[in-house]
């Protein structure tokens, strides 16, 4: 917003009597530095999740604003302050407390913070230059608002809508095959979106980009975006629905056909130099190898990517992905064990078991590493089949350990897997009695890092569901009849016995059998003191 523009609506509305300017800075603050003064604005409000910080509300009053104030709260109180006139009760204090870390986010000083805004206004203008080129260059796109990316004129949230397109279908179908989140809707400001943009019902697609975003975060939605919009568009009508239908069928068999005769890369794989060849148009599904391909590097022009790190066993696995969108790895050793009773061979069927798990964890990472989440949602649900079967927890444990090497803070597929998995390994490792095996478990949670994060969190979890379950079965107890008292009082000791709280220490200790939790192995770092 100009200069111009701020000061001419702060003016017109001061011109009226008892008319003030409320701003609601929700859009504004993440992508800017904020003087409500210079605005001349009498209320000024945003919460503060949206610079970073926590779920909580800021709101700024100028001293006309608050002289024509009454109290909401106690009459006993003084209303000198804004908080004493709108603050009905107190804060949440934990809250509270972390808001001068949002101020150090951005700099030690005010030098330094301004100059931190700078930076974020430039390199937001890039990014949502990008956006608007593209965007800007479509015919069937409509762009609400300023079509220029100058950082003077707007902030990188671009809304538009898609000629023929629902809102709702774009968002939910890039969404699926991006990492990078959308939204669809009125957002809050329906009387606009009906009434001047005319988009009533789904509403448009807004892009909210902000400072730790980068190139590749837009690339990652453009490009199924670009996929998904150049696809023929439905009618409303059944007649045009069912031709469009078969037009798309066709336009899928066309495209898949087309695909079969873009250029032919050869992939050389491993220290062994193991040769695949794979098409272009497949490749390109992962924007690793797009960027190999497209990008001026030497595959790009040799049509040949070497891979000397890679697994070649891997590779052929992402290879089938990318040509099938599925893939099979160790069919027999998922079939055999979901199917039926383990064989006489016990160790051979968990031997089999063992491999089919630690080809699953590879695969998860090279997915990671080619940027392929679909392919990881896959992979955790293979793996899913495995674990929820039977299994031995050391290799789950094991195979935790090496996945967890190779992943990023970010990554939410495996990390929400393990955790609503480990209390169920560690109760085998119990089950068993063998201390061995819980020993690779003890080595997840004292090394520290994310990998013992989530291994406490998962634990914390089963226990708190476990002591909720058994506390309902003391208190039906207790209503039944107040003379079954040893089976109130059995309850009472297991409740205490969940009373495990686990607690990081970041050091590392050895386990030992805990006597009162009837031989549980527990970590001594998880135990309290």
């Amino acid at each position: 917003m100009s200069e111009n523009v701020r000061l001419s609506i702060a003016e017109e509305v001061h011109r009226w009597e008892g008319a003030m300017l409320c701003v609601d800075g929700v859009a504004y603050a993440p992508h800017r530095e904020v003087d409500v003064k210079d605005l001349d604005a009498d209320f000024y409000s945003f919460s503060l999740y949206k610079t970073y910080g926590p779920h909580i509300a800021a709101l700024y009053a100028s001293s006309h604003a608050q002289s024509s104030l009454t109290s909401l709260g106690h009459y006993f109180h003084n209303p000198d302050t804004l908080n004493m006139k709108l603050g009905l009760a107190a804060a949440s204090y934990e809250l509270v407390s972390s808001i001068p870390w949002i101020l150090s986010y951005f700099g030690p000083s005010s030098a330094s913070r301004r100059a931190t805004w700078t930076a974020i206004a430039a390199h937001e203008e890039h990014l949502r230059s990008i956006l608007l080129e593209y965007l800007n260059k479509r015919d069937d796109v409509t762009v609400y608002g300023v079509k220029d990316g100058n950082k003077e004129l707007r902030v990188p949230v671009v809304s538009f809508s898609v000629k023929a397109r629902g809102s709702k279908e774009i968002v939910e179908k890039v969404d699926g095959m991006s990492e990078m989140g959308i939204r669809w809707g009125h957002f809050y400001s329906k009387r606009l979106v009906d009434d001047v943009l005319g988009q009533k019902g789904e509403g448009v697609v807004r892009v909210s980009m902000v400072h730790y975003n980068t190139d590749f975060n837009l690339e990652d939605s453009l490009h199924p975006f670009k996929r998904l919009t150049s696809m023929a568009s439905p009618s409303d009508t059944a007649g045009k629905c069912i031709a469009w239908q078969r037009h798309n069928f066709t336009a899928r068999i066309d495209e898949r056909l087309s695909a079969f005769e873009s250029r032919s890369f050869n992939i050389t794989v491993g220290a062994g130099q193991r040769i695949f060849t794979a098409h272009e148009a497949f490749l390109c599904q992962s924007p690793v190898f797009e960027r190999m391909i497209h990008v001026p590097f030497k595959e790009s022009a040799s049509r040949h990517i070497i891979l000397p790190e890679d697994d070649p066993a891997v590779i052929a696995i992402i290879i089938q992905y990318l040509y099938a969108g599925n893939f099979w790895p160790s069919e027999h050793a998922l079939a055999t064990e979901c199917s039926e009773e383990l064989s006489q061979d016990a160790s051979a069927e968990f031997d089999k078991i063992a491999s089919s798990i630690r080809v699953l964890g590879e695969v998860y990472l090279m997915a990671e590493k080619y940027q392929l989440p679909d392919l990881q949602r896959q992979t955790v649900g293979k793996l899913s089949q495995l674990v929820d079967v039977k299994t031995r927890p050391i290799e789950f444990l094991n195979n935790a350990k090496r996945v967890y090497t190779g992943i990023p803070d970010t990554d939410t597929i495996y990390r929400q897997f393990y955790q609503t998995r480990i209390a169920a390994m560690v109760d085998g490792c119990e089950r068993q009695m063998d201390s061995k095996l819980a020993a690779p478990f003890d080595e997840c949670t004292s090394e520290g890092g994310i990998l013992a994060l989530d291994s406490l969190n998962g634990l914390r979890k089963s226990y708190d569901e476990e002591a909720r379950k058994v506390q309902m079965r003391l208190q039906a107890a207790e209503k039944i009849s107040s003379g079954r008292g040893n089976r109130v009082a059995a309850l009472e000791a297991r409740l205490a016995e969940l009373e495990i709280w686990p607690e990081f220490s970041g050091e590392h200790h050895t386990g030992e059998r805990n006597s009162r939790a009837g031989g549980r192995y527990i970590p001594l770092h998880l135990r309290n003191s």
